[in-house]
């Protein structure tokens, strides 16, 4: 979808899971350290920032009214049980989480969810860019300018093979392709 502002701007919406069809915690996990540039700006500290590169839990259950954002200490374990998997976080997950609380002295959950929502709109911006960073690289295509990934995937194939293609004439091959 894309937004236009005036006459000079434009703001562009891409759907990532049209490109990336992973959890942000996996696609995380595939891109070097280095290439956390956005999310290196959150932390102040290496020790912080090694707390951060990965997605931080959430207890997206727990926080089941407005109040419970001004409670000022971190929820127990138990708050983050899932009930649509039926699964708690791991203690290492937890213990995470109550490392980055503490090092972060976030005064309520409040705090804890505006940084949780940056932490994730970091990282996979960071995650995103490279995956651009690697279209441009390989194929000299921005994925920034297709909606999905098969679009993406079919000018890459154009352009790499020099592929030939001819428009259809006849509508009952056009009707076969479409059934």
């Amino acid at each position: 979808m894309m937004v236009h502002l005036g006459n000079r701007f434009s703001i562009k919406f891409i759907d990532s899971f049209r490109f990336l069809p992973a959890s942000l915690d996996k696609l995380v996990q595939t891109i070097p350290r280095e290439s956390f540039v956005r999310t290196r700006k959150l932390t102040r500290t290496d020790n912080e920032f090694d707390m951060v590169c990965r997605k931080a839990p959430f207890p997206y259950e727990y926080v089941d009214n407005p109040a419970k954002l001004n409670e000022t200490r971190p929820p127990p374990r138990e708050g983050f049980f899932n009930t649509l998997t039926q699964t708690h976080i791991s203690e290492e997950e937890y213990e995470r989480f109550l490392q980055v609380w503490q090092t972060s002295n976030f005064r309520n959950l409040g705090e804890y969810s505006d940084f949780y929502l940056r932490l994730d709109v970091c990282l996979l911006s960071d995650v995103f860019e490279e995956f651009r960073l690697f279209g441009m690289k390989n194929y000299g295509l921005d994925c920034a300018n297709y909606l999905t990934l098969p679009g993406f995937a079919f000018d890459a194939f154009l352009k790499i093979t020099k592929a030939k293609i001819q428009l259809f004439n006849d509508m009952a091959m056009v009707f076969m392709i479409m059934s």
